[in-house]
């Protein structure tokens, strides 16, 4: 499968001379972008002898494991003069590649594209890699639209199971996808989170990560779950907690929400939420509840902002009915069609698992910012729920619970989709945008 992702990373940095950094989770796809970018750019009239790739995994049968064998490739496919393409995938594992790779960079007309693990790359701090020479593009697993179009089974399947591109090709069932998600992640703690970090207690770590497990969606800080895991019985320290979140967020394994303060119009340390770069491995570790969905629904959609290059922020309210604050730069074109200059565009969501009564409507929008031309506010609703449990959400299941539903809300006599019309309108009236799940995750416009 290509996804649209290689031919995107093709296009937004083709005229960008940076080494282009790929970093994913374990097992999140990298070396099937890899593929996708060799392939797209064959299709788009790449010689094949043009291009190189290059596999440094562990265990791979590749003869080129060490610098000067690869140098001498290249200085070869680079005899003819044309530009050549370098791919190299899981890159960390070639031994001295940093120095390998800029060599390479300085000496020859090329592109070259690296895959790896976030936590395999230095990018802040001492030694970090150069910004004017490298350039990190975050990989995610599969997107809703990208999973729909590749297996085409009930998004209920989604919700439940997650994202990995994996579940593609082995089936998607209980009996499959949490066995292989739970060694996916098993592996990465171990691989990604405790080697490269040097941390030595393997159930510290499997604690404070089924600590974030347990608390999906929750406000946390390292001072948090040191307080939870003493309520346990289990004595951790703050510092340890905080040196172990940091690792889990460098592997990518799960991502961190910063809390924003508009006022200050900056991010805040402390009180952040956690979410899983896959929310099948949630579900793994967890088991499928109702009391999770909200937290579920919120997983879902902050990938979905991430994976569209959206910075992705929780805001503090009173009564906390502003799930996140996105941030994208833009680039803002006339009516002619021209393209200018470059603006931050700012949007807040609330994120709802189930239809919003009439009466909540006034007090959903009264807890956005005011609208501004700089601000725009939606309010994502899961119309039919997520299927996760379709006997309780179906209203049409039971006569009784329709028609009491109905009078809930003061639409009696309307279909579940003309009371969605009637509260949607309700809500654009106040200044809100009605979106459904389906929509949003279908489109492209958000």
């Amino acid at each position: 499968m290509l996804r649209p992702f290689s031919q995107k990373i093709v296009e937004e940095y083709s005229n960008d001379p940076r080494v282009k950094v790929l970093t994913g989770m374990h097992r999140s796809g990298k070396s099937g972008i890899l593929r996708g970018i060799r392939d797209y750019l064959i299709l788009k009239g790449t010689a094949e002898e043009d291009i190189l790739t290059i596999d440094c995994s562990l265990g791979s049968d590749s003869s080129m494991k060490n610098g000067g064998a690869i140098l001498f490739q290249v200085k070869e496919i680079a005899k003819n003069g044309h530009r050549i393409f370098l791919l190299f995938d899981e890159v960390q594992n070639l031994e001295g590649w940093q120095r390998s790779v800029e060599m390479i960079h300085e000496s020859f007309q090329c592109d070259i594209y690296l895959s790896g693990n976030h936590s395999a790359f230095a990018f802040r701090g001492e030694g970090a890699l150069d910004p004017a020479t490298y350039v990190e593009v975050p990989l995610y697993p599969l997107s809703y639209r990208e999973w729909k179009s590749a297996c085409g089974k009930a998004a209920a399947d989604f919700f439940r199971y997650g994202n990995s591109p994996a579940l593609l090709t082995m089936g998607i069932s209980e009996e499959n996808a949490y066995p292989y998600l739970r060694d996916v992640a098993q592996s990465a703690l171990l691989t990604d989170v405790m080697r490269p970090k040097n941390l030595r207690s393997v159930d510290q770590v499997m604690m404070i990560f089924q600590c974030l497990v347990d608390n999906l969606g929750r406000p946390l800080s390292a001072k948090v779950i040191s307080e939870i895991l003493k309520e346990r019985g289990e004595s951790v320290g703050k510092d340890t907690v905080y040196s172990v979140l940091r690792a889990l967020t460098d592997s990518q394994l799960i991502v961190k929400v910063p809390r924003y303060d508009l006022k200050a119009k900056r991010a805040l340390e402390g009180s952040e939420k956690y979410y899983f770069t896959d929310w099948g491995m949630f579900h793994a570790f967890h088991g499928v509840t109702r009391a999770t969905q909200q937290g579920l629904l919120e997983n879902v959609v902050c990938l979905e902002f991430l994976s569209r290059g959206c910075s992705v922020y929780r805001i503090q309210t009173v009564d906390n009915q502003i799930d996140f604050l996105t941030v994208k730069t833009v680039t803002l074109v006339d009516a002619n069609g021209v393209q200018g200059t470059q603006a931050k565009m700012m949007e807040f969501w609330q994120v709802r698992a189930s239809m919003p009564e009439e009466e909540e409507i006034p007090e959903i929008a009264e807890e956005f910012p005011p609208q501004t031309e700089k601000y725009h506010r939606h309010v994502i609703v899961a119309e039919n729920g997520l299927g996760l449990f379709p006997e309780e959400e179906n209203p049409g299941s039971s006569e009784e619970k329709q028609e009491i539903g109905r009078n809930q809300i003061g639409l009696a006599g309307l279909s579940s989709f003309d009371q969605s019309v009637f509260l949607k309108m309700k809500m654009q009236e106040r200044g809100v945008d009605w979106v459904s799940l389906d929509g949003f995750l279908m489109s492209e416009k958000y």
